[in-house]
Protein backbone atom coordinates (compact mmCIF):
# COMPACT_ATOMS: atom_id res chain seq x y z
CA UNK A 1 0.00 0.00 0.00
CA UNK A 2 1.73 3.22 -1.10
CA UNK A 3 1.85 6.08 1.37
CA UNK A 4 2.76 9.13 -0.67
CA UNK A 5 3.51 11.47 2.21
CA UNK A 6 6.03 9.01 3.65
CA UNK A 7 8.13 8.81 0.48
CA UNK A 8 9.54 12.31 0.78
CA UNK A 9 10.16 12.07 4.51
CA UNK A 10 12.07 8.81 4.15
CA UNK A 11 14.72 10.28 1.88
CA UNK A 12 18.26 9.43 3.09
CA UNK A 13 18.87 13.14 3.42
CA UNK A 14 16.20 15.72 4.10
CA UNK A 15 16.06 18.63 1.67
CA UNK A 16 17.57 21.93 2.77
CA UNK A 17 14.13 23.50 2.26
CA UNK A 18 13.12 22.75 5.88
CA UNK A 19 16.12 24.45 7.43
CA UNK A 20 14.95 27.51 9.30
CA UNK A 21 15.71 29.25 12.57
CA UNK A 22 12.96 28.86 15.20
CA UNK A 23 13.75 32.30 16.61
CA UNK A 24 12.85 33.91 13.26
CA UNK A 25 9.34 32.46 13.00
CA UNK A 26 6.32 34.64 13.94
CA UNK A 27 4.38 33.55 17.05
CA UNK A 28 0.95 34.26 18.51
CA UNK A 29 -0.13 33.91 22.16
CA UNK A 30 -1.62 30.58 23.31
CA UNK A 31 -3.18 29.44 26.57
CA UNK A 32 -4.13 26.10 28.14
CA UNK A 33 -7.67 24.86 27.63
CA UNK A 34 -9.83 23.71 30.56
CA UNK A 35 -9.51 19.99 31.17
CA UNK A 36 -12.08 18.17 33.29
CA UNK A 37 -11.64 14.60 32.12
CA UNK A 38 -9.17 12.03 33.36
CA UNK A 39 -5.64 12.28 31.92
CA UNK A 40 -4.76 10.20 28.87
CA UNK A 41 -1.66 9.72 26.78
CA UNK A 42 -2.72 12.49 24.39
CA UNK A 43 -1.49 16.07 24.62
CA UNK A 44 -4.71 18.08 24.31
CA UNK A 45 -3.54 21.61 25.25
CA UNK A 46 -5.07 21.06 28.68
CA UNK A 47 -3.65 22.21 31.98
CA UNK A 48 -2.67 18.65 32.93
CA UNK A 49 0.08 16.97 30.93
CA UNK A 50 0.03 13.23 30.27
CA UNK A 51 2.56 11.19 32.21
CA UNK A 52 5.39 9.46 30.37
CA UNK A 53 3.83 6.09 31.22
CA UNK A 54 0.61 7.15 29.49
CA UNK A 55 2.58 8.33 26.45
CA UNK A 56 3.98 4.81 26.09
CA UNK A 57 0.53 3.23 26.40
CA UNK A 58 -1.00 5.63 23.88
CA UNK A 59 1.71 5.17 21.24
CA UNK A 60 1.68 1.39 21.58
CA UNK A 61 -2.12 1.26 21.27
CA UNK A 62 -2.09 3.48 18.18
CA UNK A 63 0.65 1.44 16.50
CA UNK A 64 -1.42 -1.70 16.99
CA UNK A 65 -4.61 0.02 15.85
CA UNK A 66 -2.91 1.30 12.68
CA UNK A 67 -1.61 -2.19 11.89
CA UNK A 68 -4.95 -3.90 12.44
CA UNK A 69 -7.31 -1.27 11.00
CA UNK A 70 -5.36 0.39 8.19
CA UNK A 71 -3.52 -2.51 6.64
CA UNK A 72 -5.41 -4.87 4.35
CA UNK A 73 -5.34 -8.46 5.65
CA UNK A 74 -2.83 -7.79 8.46
CA UNK A 75 -0.64 -10.44 10.03
CA UNK A 76 -0.89 -10.97 13.83
CA UNK A 77 0.51 -7.98 15.70
CA UNK A 78 2.92 -10.24 17.59
CA UNK A 79 4.46 -11.24 14.25
CA UNK A 80 5.04 -7.60 13.31
CA UNK A 81 6.58 -6.96 16.73
CA UNK A 82 8.92 -9.95 16.44
CA UNK A 83 10.01 -8.81 12.99
CA UNK A 84 10.86 -5.35 14.31
CA UNK A 85 12.73 -6.83 17.29
CA UNK A 86 14.80 -9.07 15.02
CA UNK A 87 15.98 -6.20 12.85
CA UNK A 88 16.47 -3.87 15.82
CA UNK A 89 18.72 -6.48 17.45
CA UNK A 90 20.68 -6.68 14.22
CA UNK A 91 21.16 -2.91 13.80
CA UNK A 92 21.54 -2.01 17.47
CA UNK A 93 19.46 1.18 17.55
CA UNK A 94 16.30 2.61 16.03
CA UNK A 95 18.02 5.25 13.88
CA UNK A 96 20.29 2.76 12.10
CA UNK A 97 17.27 0.49 11.71
CA UNK A 98 15.28 3.34 10.11
CA UNK A 99 18.17 4.20 7.77
CA UNK A 100 18.47 0.56 6.71
CA UNK A 101 14.73 0.36 6.08
CA UNK A 102 14.89 3.50 3.94
CA UNK A 103 17.70 2.11 1.79
CA UNK A 104 15.80 -1.13 1.40
CA UNK A 105 12.56 0.61 0.38
CA UNK A 106 13.98 3.19 -2.03
CA UNK A 107 14.17 1.96 -5.60
CA UNK A 108 16.66 4.69 -6.51
CA UNK A 109 18.81 4.51 -3.38
CA UNK A 110 21.91 3.96 -5.56
CA UNK A 111 21.29 7.31 -7.26
CA UNK A 112 21.22 9.00 -3.83
CA UNK A 113 24.41 7.20 -2.77
CA UNK A 114 26.24 8.11 -6.01
CA UNK A 115 25.33 11.78 -5.65
CA UNK A 116 26.43 11.77 -2.01
CA UNK A 117 29.82 10.39 -3.04
CA UNK A 118 30.20 13.00 -5.81
CA UNK A 119 29.26 15.79 -3.39
CA UNK A 120 31.87 14.55 -0.91
CA UNK A 121 34.53 14.56 -3.64
CA UNK A 122 33.50 18.02 -4.86
CA UNK A 123 33.61 19.36 -1.28
CA UNK A 124 37.09 17.93 -0.86
CA UNK A 125 38.08 19.67 -4.13
CA UNK A 126 36.82 23.02 -2.84
CA UNK A 127 38.79 22.65 0.39
CA UNK A 128 41.91 21.57 -1.49
CA UNK A 129 41.75 24.59 -3.80
CA UNK A 130 41.74 26.85 -0.74
CA UNK A 131 44.63 25.08 0.96
CA UNK A 132 46.87 25.06 -2.12
CA UNK A 133 46.08 28.70 -2.88
CA UNK A 134 44.79 28.16 -6.43
CA UNK A 135 43.46 31.11 -8.35
CA UNK A 136 39.97 32.51 -7.93
CA UNK A 137 38.89 31.00 -11.25
CA UNK A 138 39.72 27.41 -10.19
CA UNK A 139 38.10 27.91 -6.79
CA UNK A 140 34.94 29.22 -8.49
CA UNK A 141 34.85 26.21 -10.85
CA UNK A 142 35.17 23.82 -7.92
CA UNK A 143 32.48 25.64 -5.93
CA UNK A 144 30.10 25.78 -8.94
CA UNK A 145 30.48 22.02 -9.39
CA UNK A 146 29.63 21.51 -5.72
CA UNK A 147 26.56 23.73 -5.97
CA UNK A 148 25.37 21.91 -9.10
CA UNK A 149 25.65 18.52 -7.40
CA UNK A 150 23.88 19.76 -4.27
CA UNK A 151 21.02 21.07 -6.40
CA UNK A 152 20.75 17.68 -8.10
CA UNK A 153 20.68 16.00 -4.72
CA UNK A 154 18.01 18.29 -3.33
CA UNK A 155 15.74 17.86 -6.36
CA UNK A 156 16.12 14.07 -6.65
CA UNK A 157 12.76 12.52 -5.77
CA UNK A 158 12.63 9.24 -3.85
CA UNK A 159 10.90 6.39 -5.70
CA UNK A 160 9.27 3.84 -3.44
CA UNK A 161 6.15 1.82 -2.77
CA UNK A 162 5.79 1.78 0.99
CA UNK A 163 3.67 -0.54 3.08
CA UNK A 164 1.95 0.59 6.28
CA UNK A 165 3.99 -1.91 8.27
CA UNK A 166 7.28 -0.45 6.99
CA UNK A 167 6.60 2.73 8.94
CA UNK A 168 5.11 0.86 11.90
CA UNK A 169 8.23 -1.32 12.24
CA UNK A 170 10.30 1.86 12.61
CA UNK A 171 7.78 3.26 15.11
CA UNK A 172 8.07 0.04 17.14
CA UNK A 173 11.86 0.29 17.06
CA UNK A 174 11.77 3.82 18.48
CA UNK A 175 9.16 2.73 21.07
CA UNK A 176 11.50 -0.04 22.27
CA UNK A 177 14.47 2.32 22.37
CA UNK A 178 12.37 4.82 24.31
CA UNK A 179 11.26 2.15 26.77
CA UNK A 180 14.84 1.02 27.35
CA UNK A 181 15.83 4.61 28.09
CA UNK A 182 12.84 5.05 30.41
CA UNK A 183 13.73 1.87 32.30
CA UNK A 184 17.26 3.24 32.66
CA UNK A 185 15.83 6.48 34.20
CA UNK A 186 16.81 8.51 31.11
CA UNK A 187 13.44 10.20 30.61
CA UNK A 188 14.78 12.92 28.30
CA UNK A 189 16.06 10.34 25.81
CA UNK A 190 12.82 8.39 26.18
CA UNK A 191 10.74 11.45 25.22
CA UNK A 192 12.92 12.17 22.18
CA UNK A 193 12.59 8.57 21.00
CA UNK A 194 8.81 8.68 21.54
CA UNK A 195 8.65 11.80 19.36
CA UNK A 196 10.34 9.92 16.52
CA UNK A 197 8.04 6.94 17.01
CA UNK A 198 4.96 9.18 16.81
CA UNK A 199 6.32 10.78 13.64
CA UNK A 200 6.59 7.47 11.82
CA UNK A 201 3.19 6.40 13.14
CA UNK A 202 1.71 9.64 11.80
CA UNK A 203 2.92 8.91 8.27
CA UNK A 204 0.50 5.95 8.13
CA UNK A 205 -2.52 8.21 8.71
CA UNK A 206 -2.99 9.57 5.20
CA UNK A 207 -6.39 10.40 3.63
CA UNK A 208 -5.84 7.79 0.88
CA UNK A 209 -5.45 4.87 3.27
CA UNK A 210 -9.17 4.15 3.64
CA UNK A 211 -9.80 4.53 -0.10
CA UNK A 212 -6.96 2.15 -0.85
CA UNK A 213 -8.32 -0.35 1.64
CA UNK A 214 -11.71 -0.18 -0.07
CA UNK A 215 -10.13 -0.82 -3.47
CA UNK A 216 -8.17 -3.73 -2.05
CA UNK A 217 -11.31 -5.24 -0.53
CA UNK A 218 -13.09 -4.85 -3.85
CA UNK A 219 -10.28 -6.62 -5.71
CA UNK A 220 -10.42 -9.51 -3.26
CA UNK A 221 -14.17 -9.78 -3.64
CA UNK A 222 -14.77 -9.22 0.07
CA UNK A 223 -18.34 -8.58 1.19
CA UNK A 224 -18.83 -4.90 2.03
CA UNK A 225 -22.20 -5.47 3.76
CA UNK A 226 -20.94 -4.35 7.22
CA UNK A 227 -19.73 -1.06 5.78
CA UNK A 228 -22.90 -0.55 3.73
CA UNK A 229 -24.99 -1.19 6.85
CA UNK A 230 -23.15 1.54 8.77
CA UNK A 231 -23.66 3.96 5.89
CA UNK A 232 -27.40 3.19 5.85
CA UNK A 233 -27.56 3.77 9.61
CA UNK A 234 -25.62 7.03 9.19
CA UNK A 235 -28.24 8.26 6.71
CA UNK A 236 -30.96 7.40 9.26
CA UNK A 237 -29.13 9.19 12.07
CA UNK A 238 -28.45 12.27 9.93
CA UNK A 239 -32.10 12.53 8.85
CA UNK A 240 -33.36 12.24 12.45
CA UNK A 241 -30.69 14.45 14.03
CA UNK A 242 -32.17 17.32 16.03
CA UNK A 243 -29.99 20.40 15.76
CA UNK A 244 -29.38 21.89 19.21
CA UNK A 245 -26.06 23.67 18.77
CA UNK A 246 -23.92 25.37 16.17
CA UNK A 247 -21.43 23.03 14.43
CA UNK A 248 -19.61 24.84 11.65
CA UNK A 249 -16.89 22.25 10.94
CA UNK A 250 -17.95 19.28 8.82
CA UNK A 251 -15.36 16.99 10.36
CA UNK A 252 -16.70 17.70 13.85
CA UNK A 253 -20.28 16.99 12.75
CA UNK A 254 -19.20 13.74 11.14
CA UNK A 255 -17.50 12.72 14.39
CA UNK A 256 -20.75 13.42 16.27
CA UNK A 257 -22.70 11.17 13.88
CA UNK A 258 -20.13 8.38 14.26
CA UNK A 259 -20.28 8.64 18.07
CA UNK A 260 -24.10 8.51 18.04
CA UNK A 261 -23.97 5.30 16.01
CA UNK A 262 -21.26 3.74 18.18
CA UNK A 263 -23.06 4.51 21.46
CA UNK A 264 -26.64 3.65 20.48
CA UNK A 265 -27.55 0.11 21.72
CA UNK A 266 -29.94 -0.50 18.84
CA UNK A 267 -27.01 -0.32 16.41
CA UNK A 268 -24.71 -2.52 18.50
CA UNK A 269 -24.94 -5.53 16.18
CA UNK A 270 -24.08 -3.46 13.11
CA UNK A 271 -21.23 -1.75 14.95
CA UNK A 272 -19.88 -5.11 16.13
CA UNK A 273 -20.02 -6.45 12.58
CA UNK A 274 -18.20 -3.39 11.29
CA UNK A 275 -15.66 -3.72 14.11
CA UNK A 276 -14.76 -7.25 13.03
CA UNK A 277 -14.94 -6.48 9.31
CA UNK A 278 -11.48 -6.86 7.79
CA UNK A 279 -9.98 -6.72 11.26
CA UNK A 280 -8.15 -9.69 12.69
CA UNK A 281 -7.43 -7.99 16.01
CA UNK A 282 -9.66 -6.51 18.68
CA UNK A 283 -10.28 -2.76 18.67
CA UNK A 284 -11.50 -0.42 21.37
CA UNK A 285 -14.86 1.29 20.99
CA UNK A 286 -13.10 4.59 20.35
CA UNK A 287 -11.15 3.13 17.44
CA UNK A 288 -14.38 1.76 15.92
CA UNK A 289 -15.91 5.22 16.20
CA UNK A 290 -12.81 6.71 14.61
CA UNK A 291 -12.93 4.20 11.74
CA UNK A 292 -16.59 5.03 11.07
CA UNK A 293 -15.80 8.73 11.29
CA UNK A 294 -13.00 8.44 8.71
CA UNK A 295 -15.10 6.30 6.37
CA UNK A 296 -18.13 8.61 6.57
CA UNK A 297 -16.01 11.72 6.16
CA UNK A 298 -14.59 10.27 2.94
CA UNK A 299 -18.15 9.85 1.65
CA UNK A 300 -18.81 13.58 2.05
CA UNK A 301 -16.18 14.35 -0.56
CA UNK A 302 -16.69 13.98 -4.29
CA UNK A 303 -15.27 10.97 -6.10
CA UNK A 304 -14.52 9.16 -2.85
CA UNK A 305 -16.11 6.25 -1.05
CA UNK A 306 -19.33 4.42 -1.84
CA UNK A 307 -21.49 5.46 -4.77
CA UNK A 308 -23.77 8.45 -4.15
CA UNK A 309 -26.88 6.23 -4.32
CA UNK A 310 -26.41 5.70 -0.57
CA UNK A 311 -27.78 9.24 -0.11
CA UNK A 312 -25.40 10.02 2.73
CA UNK A 313 -23.51 12.85 1.06
CA UNK A 314 -26.67 14.77 0.20
CA UNK A 315 -28.27 14.23 3.62
CA UNK A 316 -25.08 15.17 5.46
CA UNK A 317 -24.63 18.33 3.40
CA UNK A 318 -28.18 19.46 4.20
CA UNK A 319 -27.67 18.78 7.92
CA UNK A 320 -24.35 20.63 7.93
CA UNK A 321 -26.02 23.68 6.39
CA UNK A 322 -28.48 23.69 9.30
CA UNK A 323 -25.86 23.21 12.01
CA UNK A 324 -23.68 25.96 10.51
CA UNK A 325 -26.47 28.53 10.72
CA UNK A 326 -27.99 27.39 14.01
CA UNK A 327 -28.29 30.30 16.44
CA UNK A 328 -26.86 32.86 14.05
CA UNK A 329 -30.21 34.43 13.15
CA UNK A 330 -31.13 34.91 16.82
CA UNK A 331 -27.85 36.61 17.63
CA UNK A 332 -28.23 38.94 14.64
CA UNK A 333 -31.78 39.90 15.66
CA UNK A 334 -30.74 40.80 19.20
CA UNK A 335 -30.60 44.59 19.61
CA UNK A 336 -28.18 45.93 22.18
CA UNK A 337 -29.84 48.37 24.61
CA UNK A 338 -27.72 51.54 24.80
CA UNK A 339 -28.85 52.03 28.38
CA UNK A 340 -27.62 48.56 29.29
CA UNK A 341 -31.11 47.39 30.33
Amino acid sequence: MPIENLVSTLSPKTSVAWRMYPSDQPLVPTSPRPCNRHPTGTYDSGERLPTTALLFERLLARIRSAHENRKFDPCPFSELWERACKQLTKHGNATDYANWKVRKILKNSKAFADLDNQIAEAWAGVQLSRIEGEGAYYRQVAYSKLQHLQLQRDTLKPKATIDVDDALEIAIAFWIEARNAYNASDEARALHALLEGNFYLGTTYSPITEAEAQRARGKKGIDTAPRDAIVAIAVEVVNSYKVSRNISIADELCAVIADLIALDPKYSEAVAAYKNWNNKGSAAATSVSERMHNMLMALTKKKQGIRESSGFRKAFKELHERTKTYGLSDSKNQVKNPAGG
